[in-house]
Formats: C-alpha cells, structure tokens, sequence
C-alpha cells in the first residue's frame, strides 16, 4: 500500500467514525416528535408505532435505541435466544401471521451469520454491544475494500470519491445500528475481489457466506455464472469454463440446505414459501410506481443511469448493477426499498466516483448526510414513512 492509498484510507475511515459520531449526537440531541412534526408524522402515529412493540422509545437508553432499531431487534435476538420469539413477545409485530402457523416461523426470514457474529463477540461485550460492533467494524472492513476494488477501475482522486459517496450514502448511514448489510457487504466485496484475482474457490466461500447474510447474496451466484461464461467461453473452451462454473456452484449446496431441508425441517415450509405466507412478498411482477415514494423513484433513476453507463468503466460491473437492481425493483417495486439496497449494490458509486467532481462530491455528501439523519432519527425512534 503507497503512501497516497493509506492516506485515503485514513481519511475515510475518519470520515466514517465522524459521520457516525454526528448521527450519534443528533439522535441524543433531537427528539423525535420534531423530526416527525417536519416530515408530517402525527404523534399519535408515533405512539401508535411504540405500541406496536409495547414500549415507549422516547424513554429507551441510546444504547437501545441503536441497537433495537426495526429488524435489529430480531437479529439480537436471533443471537440470543435463536430462532424463538422472546419472553413476553406472542406474535410478530407489525406481522399478520396465518392461523396454524407458529409465529416464530416469521424469524427464519432473518438469515443466521449476523447473528451467529453478534453471538460470538457476546461473550466480550454483551449482545447489544456486540451487534453494534460487528455492524460498524464491518462497515469500516467494507469502506477500505470498496476503495481497494475501485482502484481496478479508477485512479486514486476518482476511487476517493467513490468511496466518500459510498461512506456516506444515507442508507449506509443508517446500518451503524444492528444491521446484517454492512457484514454482507464484508463477503461481498471479498468475493468481487478474489474473482478478479482469478481465485474462484475463495470466490465461491464469500459468495456463499454473503448469501447466508442476506437472502439476496443468492443472486451472486448467477451473476458470477454468467460473467465466467461470459469472459471464459470464447478463450478457454467449453470443458475449462464448465469446470469453474461447477466450482462456484458447489457453493450454493450449503444456501439450499438451510431454504429447503433446514428450514422445512424446522417450519414445515421452505424459506420462500414463509415469505409469501407471512411477509406477502412477490417476485415477477413487481414493477410498478404503485406506492412509489419520489425519492425511491429518485434514486432507483440514478442507480439505473449509473448501472447502465458502467459498461463505458467495466461490463462485468454493469452486468452486476443491472442484475440486482432488477432483483430488488421486481421483489419491491420501485419504492423507498430502493433508496435502501442502492446502498449495497457498490458498483454505482464507482460510476460516480468518475463521473463527479470534487464539488459534486461535498454537495451530494451534505445531502446524504442531512437524508441520513433523517432516517436514522426515524429508525432509531421505530418509526415508519408510512
């Protein structure tokens, strides 16, 4: 590492200890009734939410608050007690479970290597420590990966920025709470990283691992599939790119073990059919502007415009931008979700790494961080947009 790469390094881990720190600050300093009063949020409606998980955020300590923050509540306690509901809770909040069907079964929506993570690091420092750990030590992992990666692609001032955008986009803000994003992001950028090196066995270990974080990290696999055959096929011959796509698809044993034995075994039902039964989730079709917010259709537009221009940088990145944004607008429209999983799709922001200047880079990033708080304030706070 030269003496430029370990100066960005720093500066962006900086970055993302001061921008978090500020986050910190404003959820202790802020109250949430103000926060909601601007954006149009009744307080009735924000009492209505507590109550939906019997309690009164208003009054938790701030360890709490970040460490319970919507799904952070079932990781920590997926790391706790498994996958059983906790003492005092009888059902799944905000979660109409079907009759017949035990509510815990809602639990195996949440894969188990967060969790397993947050278990781990218990033992040290307790399991709410422990979540919030493993969410920003991975983040801070993903940050410096990212800008090793982006530096396949672009020079150093571009690859910065890149990840300066990245570091502060406002749904990677918002995962310093207990999140399973910022470690996927950890076995997803590994797992670019050793593809690019040619190291597929490595490859295929992270691609699984990402895929045992969060259930999208499945995609990985037909997208590395089809960017071998892509690269592969007209200069190694049919018998060489048949064997390293055997070799990478070993790896999904383990990901349709647990969806479609492990799961069944425990619920009687596999992993999608849970999905569909107690979430209502569909895949194809999708599309729609029904129930859009504009800022989702906002950034779905620059995410796309992004995705497509890569193939001016690099076609494999395109290739991979493309495939989840097709997977995350047909799972969940073109809504706020997007706002969201933009945040993991990385290679957009190496499109604007290159695209922007350095002015770009401050505004955006001010913007990012006044929509980060935004969200965190809510979040935190258990409050929904809706």
């Amino acid at each position: 590492m030269d003496k430029t790469t370990e100066r960005h390094v720093l500066l962006l881990v900086s970055l993302y200890i001061l921008s978090r720190l500020l986050m910190v600050v404003l959820v202790s300093q802020v109250h949430v009734d103000n926060v909601a009063h601007i954006i149009g949020i009744s307080r009735y409606d924000l009492r209505h939410n507590w109550r939906v998980y019997n309690t009164s955020f208003d009054k938790l300590p701030l360890l709490e608050k970040f460490g319970y923050s919507w799904d952070s509540i079932w990781y920590v306690e997926i790391a706790r007690n498994g996958y059983r509901l906790p003492p005092g809770y009888t059902s799944f909040p905000g979660v109409v479970t079907p009759p017949g069907l035990d509510p815990s079964c809602n639990l195996f929506y949440f894969l188990f290597m967060y969790p397993l993570s947050i278990w781990f690091f218990s033992v040290l420092m307790g399991y709410l420590p422990a979540g919030l750990f493993v969410s920003n030590a991975s983040f801070i992992i993903a940050i410096v990966l990212f800008y090793k990666i982006a530096l396949n692609y672009l020079d150093s001032k571009s690859a910065l920025r890149a990840a300066v955008l990245f570091t502060l986009f406002p749904y990677n803000l918002n995962v310093m709470t207990s999140y399973s994003e910022p470690l996927y992001l950890v076995f997803v950028l590994l797992s670019w990283d050793f593809f690019l090196k040619g190291r597929l066995f490595l490859t295929g270990v992270f691609a699984m691992l990402a895929s045992l974080t969060r259930y999208p990290g499945a995609v990985l696999f037909p997208v590395l599939l089809l960017i071998v055959v892509k690269n592969n096929l007209g200069t190694n011959g049919w018998r060489n790119t048949f064997s390293k796509l055997i070799l990478l698809s070993i790896f999904c044993i383990p990901i349709i073990y647990w969806d479609y034995v492990e799961i069944p075994m425990r619920t009687g039902y596999t992993k999608i059919e849970l999905a569909s039964i107690t979430w209502g989730f569909t895949v194809f079709p999708g599309i729609g502007l029904v129930g859009a917010s504009a800022i989702g259709v906002f950034f779905f537009y620059f995410a796309f415009l992004a995705a497509y221009y890569l193939k001016d940088i690099n076609a494999d990145l395109m290739i991979y931008s493309i495939s989840f944004l097709i997977f995350h607008s047909s799972l969940y429209g073109f809504g706020a979700s997007i706002g969201r999983y933009m945040g993991v799709i990385w290679p957009v922001f190496i499109y604007y790494g290159r695209k922007l200047d350095l002015m770009d880079v401050w505004v955006f990033s001010g913007i990012f961080l006044l929509l980060g708080g935004l969200l965190i304030e809510l979040s935190t706070n258990m409050v929904t947009f809706v």
